[in-house]
């Protein structure tokens, strides 16, 4: 790896910002929160910045998510917080890079949520997922990015399930990915379509009404139907449309609590005024 093949050459060439996470648990829309990030960015192939952080959820980490990553409470306990100066920087450091992830989905919903709480909708992202690259290309295989990572011999420069390591292999093992016959004939455009996201393609499905709302700062009133099919009456402050396991939702708070909330933005919610 390092020498691109003439098919996979213009592949290579494109600007990517690899990243992982390390979180408390599986579901943000739950609470569960980011405790550690790292950030790799390459173009033409070459490394050109890197950053990674620990960050303190403002919650305590489970007993469960420390045995997978190792971050107890006392490391993290001085690190900063996922607040409004952290998430600019995040997103300067995105700008228009092709985001890459293995099992993306999971991590740019971390990600979409932790920004979302500090009224940024995050949306214009182009992002690819190594995870279904290589459930294509190794159909029926168990396909973790450390089973991955023995196919093609890459050897972690430390722990396993730690952002920064992880988000190395991850590096590797992607331009080893495009060097497949079935891919590297692929341009960049089509592998996003077939292996990945566009946030602005979903976000299109969020109703104007509700759009226009985050934008105006207007209180949505409405009735929103519930998991087990009650109708309710809500009247939302909305700060953010946020995107979780491909479905939008609205993040806001509710006027009655002050309580922040969650919507599924479809015809969940049935705005009135």
């Amino acid at each position: 790896m390092g020498l691109f093949s003439l098919f996979s050459q213009s592949l290579a060439n494109e600007k990517y910002v690899f990243f992982d996470l390390e979180t408390t648990g599986l579901n943000p829309l739950l609470g569960d929160k980011i405790v550690e990030i790292a950030v790799i960015k390459t173009h033409k192939g070459k490394v050109i910045d890197t950053f990674s952080s620990m960050i303190n959820p403002l919650i305590k980490i489970p007993e469960s998510a420390t045995k997978i990553n190792n971050i107890t409470n006392d490391m993290i306990k001085d690190s900063p917080v996922f607040d409004n100066n952290f998430c600019l920087k995040i997103i300067d450091f995105l700008q228009d890079s092709i985001l890459i992830a293995h099992n993306a989905s999971f991590d740019l919903g971390f990600l979409s949520i932790e920004l979302g709480r500090s009224g940024i909708t995050f949306e214009r992202w182009k992002a690819i997922d190594t995870l279904k690259i290589a459930n294509k290309l190794f159909n029926g295989q168990k396909n973790k990015l450390e089973n991955i990572m023995r196919r093609y011999n890459i050897m972690p420069d430390g722990s396993l399930h730690r952002a920064l390591n992880d988000t190395d292999i991850l590096r590797k093992i992607y331009f080893e990915l495009i060097e497949e016959t079935e891919i590297r004939s692929m341009n960049i455009d089509d592998i996003i379509k077939e292996f990945g996201y566009q946030g602005n393609n979903i976000q299109r499905f969020i109703p104007a009404i509700i759009r226009e709302a985050i934008v105006e700062k207007k209180i949505l009133n409405g009735q929103y139907r519930t998991r087990d099919n009650n109708l309710i009456d809500l009247s939302v402050l909305p700060v953010s449309s946020v995107w979780f396991d491909g479905k939008w939702y609205l993040y806001g708070k509710r006027i009655d609590n002050k309580d922040n909330i969650f919507l599924f933005c479809d015809n969940y919610f049935n705005v009135t005024v």
